[in-house]
């Protein structure tokens, strides 16, 4: 049954990508393919609730206001099988680079992320390679010191499709977010995005996605705890619904993180583990793990290594 269902997951995804391609799918669907990947194994261990968090490398796609509040560079990779599902591959890459434009007091992230999916066999096709996939450029900056921050995520969206007998099909478009973060007290934080602003894919808009997120450390900073509540369209036959995302982080030594979540119902944990690289000079790093389970799937490992650059 979970072998079928698997299966299914693939179909509908390269099934969904095609007719992106060729133009005749409801706009909706191109949102979907890149809101429900959530690169980051810190953020994901969290139960997606990151938003009103936002102080590492992965604020470029939760928050990217989140940038101007961080003090030290980082680059950041993640490769992900989700479900376990052969051929079904994520790649994210990200560099960004705090306290580098001055003229807004703020500074800048470069991203890259790729999703490949090869369908051996299905009800009516075979041997398909689809591969969308993003680059994009964000800016941060501060409205108000230590209190109020900007960000916007300039994206570039391409899907291509390998099929064995039409050959290859691409289609490009472009996207914006619009993110802010809010220090309420030393304390309590928030976070807003709203994603997909101007979007279009292959001449087609697709839906706008909103994303509110409340955060909160006690205990010296060790402790953390976080909700993030997202709305999403045409979901169970339902134009929209808003889904929920709780999470916790314990600090429990100043190099090692547990973590607990729940993502949309579904359980996340995991583990972060800070250490430094060979060399009198060289910079310190993280390598960030989390288990996440499927009620219908099998459940996905991650891990993500992050290089943070003194």
């Amino acid at each position: 049954m979970v072998k079928m269902r698997r299966k299914m997951v693939v179909a509908v995804f390269a099934g969904v990508l095609l007719l992106i391609l060729g133009g005749s799918l409801a706009s909706f669907a191109a949102e979907g393919i890149y809101s429900d990947f959530q690169p980051g194994a810190r953020a994901q261990g969290m139960g997606g609730a990151f938003v009103g968090v936002a102080d590492d490398v992965n604020a470029a796609w939760w928050n990217p206001a989140g940038i101007a509040q961080q003090e030290k560079g980082a680059f950041t990779f993640l490769y992900s099988n989700p479900f376990s599902i052969s051929g079904f591959t994520l790649n994210y890459l990200s560099w960004v680079a705090p306290g580098t434009l001055d003229f807004i007091n703020g500074g800048f992230a470069l991203s890259y992320l790729k999703v490949s999916s090869k369908l051996e066999e299905s009800w009516d096709t075979t041997n398909e390679m689809v591969a969308p996939e993003m680059w994009i450029l964000s800016l941060a900056g501060t409205a108000a010191e230590d209190k109020l921050y900007y960000g916007i995520n300039l994206k570039g969206v391409s899907v291509s499709a390998e099929h064995t007998d039409e050959g290859t099909i691409r289609r490009g478009g472009v996207a914006g977010d619009i993110g802010l973060f809010y220090n309420i007290t030393d304390r309590f934080s928030m976070g807003l995005v709203t994603k997909n602003l101007a979007a279009s894919l292959g001449g087609e808009g697709f839906p706008r996605s909103l994303r509110v997120g409340f955060a909160g450390k006690f205990m010296d900073n060790k402790l953390i705890l976080a909700a993030d509540f997202n709305s999403k369209e045409y979901v169970e036959g339902k134009e929209e619904v808003w889904q929920t995302h709780f999470g916790v982080e314990w600090a429990v030594t100043d190099a090692v993180a547990l973590r607990l979540g729940s993502d949309k119902g579904n359980f996340t944990a995991g583990f972060g583990f800070k250490f430094s690289l060979p060399g009198k000079y060289a910079p310190e790093a993280s390598l960030d793990y989390v288990y996440t389970s499927n009620d219908d799937l099998e459940s996905t490992s991650r891990f993500s290594f992050t290089i943070l650059f003194k």
